[in-house]
């Protein structure tokens, strides 16, 4: 239900902001010779979309990885947040994300299906 009744946005950032912010991010990646960057860690995941939520999985323990993030295409400028279902609400909530994946099936592992649509995307 609550992924029909959502609220107005409330993002930080106005969009020019958000993609003066991206483009930071690619020229780094650029300089650092990176194609693709995961990014989890709260402050980068807010940074990168205005994404903010009261726990993150990076506040995890060490066995449980933080497989909630963005990964950002350093050529084209796409980014693809990936997130659990529980948090599916609050991400189009609070962020600018346009492209929200979020596996269905209860036994996917979060990181075979990051990688799995990641390959995908590469194999485009």
């Amino acid at each position: 239900m609550t992924r029909h009744c959502l609220p107005e946005p409330e993002n930080p950032f106005e969009r020019a902001e958000d993609a003066e912010q991206l483009e930071r991010v690619r020229a780094e990646m650029e300089r650092a010779g990176v194609d693709v960057l995961f990014v989890s860690a709260p402050e980068g995941l807010y940074y990168v979309s205005g994404f903010i939520t009261d726990w993150y999985q990076a506040q995890s323990p060490i066995i449980w990885p933080p497989t909630s993030g963005i990964a950002i295409h350093r050529d084209s400028g796409r980014t693809i947040h990936f997130e659990t279902e529980a948090e599916e609400t609050l991400v189009r909530f609070t962020s600018v994300s346009d492209d929200l994946r979020v596996p269905r099936d209860p036994a996917a592992e979060m990181t075979d299906f990051i990688a799995a649509e990641l390959d995908a995307e590469c194999s485009l």
